[in-house]
């Protein structure tokens, strides 16, 4: 059995689709259109066996359709309903009977009702009491009304209109008055990451106005080493449209300092309010370097426990063996029965077990001295006089072992700190190349700087005999370790190299292979 035709007449495209799904639902074939002029096009294609129409929409209303309807000899015994939220007083239901309407309903109503008010007007095809088409004589009269109630009604829609642009214009004030005075900073960018909008907030935060931003990639904004984190959070972000995606990320200010920014990327491409992917972030720079200097508090106390645990055991093991000589030839000088020469020979022994403490507590003094002397005033030190000066120091040293010292700090040449460590790291550097160099080759010692992301690196190369790092490596800077015995030394040099490095806040790293040389690697950060 075919299915009856029913025109659906409506300008809200929401309405449209919902009335559809409604008929739809009661096995009705909808044919729809979106005003008056364009159902009565509808009428000349199709067989309808009713209309129900809006009264309010553009180029021809409910009213005027159903008075074309019904003035029609082809159309006039189509019925007709009246579906309205605008026209809803009793006169306007009275003028739309007048009209011609066989029913009219107010907006909004139940599913059933309307079925059954479209099921009972089509089922009474032929037997329906449809009114008669309005005379020209009539006619003045119910236009009169029409015009009245049309001029009534668009009037009362006017004043909504205003009334809502009046609020909308205060909603947008109000909004863009949280957006410019808000404390965290909000961006707006597309698809692509190109940045749309910045808020005033966001444009004090990085020290950029908005023509320097607007257009340019997001990430131009980011800290290099970043930028991978930056750009997996917007891939995620537009993965998971409507939910915010948290980070933690450095940015550069306009001025070049680095800042600690917090934040959501989320992904609003979507929402017909907004059609873009939003950044809600704020500077949390203070509070991030104030966890970093925590941390670096924390893992100098850590280093300094290990430090003093090490230091102990050094006090008690390198005194041990001078003070148990001691006290062993005191017990034995008090055995009466020595003659003389054994005498002597327990004074001798005496003599250099003195000796060796008195030379294993100046070693600890030393260090103690080091390590409690960082008051010292920094300067500018410039590591090519260093080295001049170091040579000169050892000219004969060099000249007699035919040392090539190669020297490139072509990349940075200069480091404010404390001269007398940065001289006594070189110094004992360059002396373990030279002490340390392979028989009958011509030592070669190389040093450099360069800066790497904030950090300064200097740069000790020699080929001389090398460690054996699988062996060795975790003695290389402990004190009194020796790894050759053929020249004369107390391991203490490197361990000095560490200790002074350290105080003045940077790191120390080898690498070294038998035979091979040794290159020293030194880092500071440089704030």
């Amino acid at each position: 059995m075919e299915k009856k035709k029913v025109l659906l007449v409506e300008d809200t495209l929401n309405l449209l689709k919902l009335g559809k799904a409604i008929f739809d639902s009661g096995g009705y074939d909808v044919i729809t259109a979106a005003d008056g002029e364009e159902a009565l096009a509808a009428l000349a294609d199709n067989t309808i066996a009713l209309i129900v129409t809006d009264i309010l929409m553009p180029n021809m209303d409910g009213y005027s359709l159903c008075y074309h309807v019904r003035n029609d000899e082809q159309y006039k015994d189509i019925p007709i309903i009246l579906y309205s939220a605008t026209y809803t007083s009793q006169s306007d239901e009275g003028l739309a009977m007048d009209i011609g309407a066989n029913m009219f309903i107010r907006k909004p109503a139940s599913m059933g009702f309307i079925l059954n008010a479209a099921r009972e007007l089509i089922s009474a095809e032929g037997k329906l009491n449809t009114n008669e088409p309005i005379r020209k004589q009539e006619l003045k009269n119910v236009m009169r009304q029409y015009n009245s109630r049309l001029i009534e009604k668009l009037e009362h829609k006017n004043l909504e209109l205003e009334k809502a642009q009046d609020e909308l214009v205060k909603s947008e004030k109000r909004f863009r008055a949280l957006i410019e005075n808000n404390f965290e900073a909000i961006t707006l960018k597309d698809e692509k990451g190109k940045v749309l909008y910045q808020s005033p907030s966001a444009q004090r935060m990085v020290g950029y106005t908005a023509e320097e931003t607007n257009g340019r990639n997001a990430t131009d904004f980011f800290h290099p080493d970043d930028i991978p984190d930056v750009l997996k959070r917007l891939e995620t972000a537009m993965k998971n449209p409507g939910i915010p995606v948290y980070g933690i990320n450095r940015m550069m200010h306009k001025d070049g300092h680095l800042l600690w920014i917090e934040g959501t990327t989320t992904n609003l491409l979507e929402n017909e309010n907004v059609k873009a992917i939003v950044g809600n972030f704020r500077d949390i720079t203070e509070q991030k370097n104030a966890e970093i200097e925590r941390a670096k508090m924390m893992d100098d106390i850590v280093q300094r426990n290990k430090n003093l645990e090490q230091f102990s055991y050094i006090v008690s093991h390198n005194l041990r063996a001078p003070v148990a000589n001691i006290l062993g030839i005191a017990a034995i000088l008090n055995d009466l029965e020595l003659n003389g020469t054994e005498k002597i020979l327990l004074g001798q022994g005496l003599t250099e077990s003195v000796k060796k403490l008195d030379e294993v507590v100046k070693d600890l003094n030393h260090i103690l001295e080091l390590k409690g002397d960082m008051n010292k005033l920094k300067e500018k030190v410039h590591f090519s006089s260093l080295v001049e000066d170091i040579t000169l120091s050892i000219n004969n040293i060099i000249a007699k072992n035919l040392i090539d010292i190669r020297c490139d700090f072509s990349e940075i040449n200069e480091f404010f700190t404390i001269r007398s460590y940065l001289y006594s790291i070189f110094f004992n550097l360059i002396s373990n190349s030279i002490k340390y160099q392979k028989p009958e080759i011509a030592p070669v010692i190389e040093i450099s700087s360069a800066m790497r992301n904030n950090n300064l690196l200097i740069f000790f190369k020699d080929n001389g005999l090398g460690i054996d790092l699988k062996k060795r490596g975790d003695q290389v800077f402990g004190m009194y370790k020796r790894f050759h015995t053929h020249v004369e030394g107390k391991g203490m040099g490197l361990f000095m190299v560490k200790t002074q490095i350290e105080s003045l806040g940077g790191t120390i790293s080898i690498s070294s292979e038998v035979n091979a040389g040794t290159e020293f690697t030194i880092a500071f950060e440089i704030n």
